[in-house]
């Protein structure tokens, strides 16, 4: 597997994974519009024969950050895979001066919830009836990635 930056040459299969992966999935617009988006980061996940296995895209505005989309293919998730996305994009970001990263997940999916937190990311708040399809909470969760001291390890 490698990761590497996203083009929009892999926006159909972003769509192919995001509309087996959200109940409410964007649309290929939406992910087209991601991929160039000022402060954008879209890194995916390619198996050898350059199939894209999953994506991971992020926002930064000054020195704070959003993962906005982390999707893995249905019949490749337990591998590693977002993980490995998600630590690819944090040292990206880190590497740009961003110093706090924040996502918003499903309260009640449990795994992304743990794989978020063994990645050093703590839940700061919660969006009541954020989420649609079905109507659902939303945990914010944070991490920091650089301290205003020294740099902090990504994983």
């Amino acid at each position: 597997m490698t990761i590497e930056p996203l083009g929009a040459g892999e926006v159909a299969e972003m769509a192919g994974i995001e509309g087996v992966s959200f109940a409410v999935p964007w649309p290929p617009e939406s992910l087209r519009a991601e991929l160039v988006a000022w402060g954008a980061t879209a890194l995916g996940a390619f198996d050898p024969g350059r199939a894209l296995l999953g994506f991971v895209c992020t926002r930064m505005v000054l020195d704070e950050a959003e993962v906005t989309r982390i999707a893995v293919a249905p019949e490749q998730r337990r591998r590693g895979i977002a993980r490995a996305l998600l630590a690819h994009a944090l040292a990206a970001l880190a590497g740009r001066g961003v110093r706090r990263v924040h996502l918003e997940v499903r309260a009640a999916n449990v795994a992304a919830r743990a794989l978020y937190e063994s990645l050093g990311f703590e839940t700061t708040g919660m969006r009541r009836g954020y989420f649609r399809d079905p109507e659902e909470d939303a945990m914010l969760m944070s991490r920091v990635i650089l301290s205003h001291k020294r740099p902090r390890p990504v994983l």
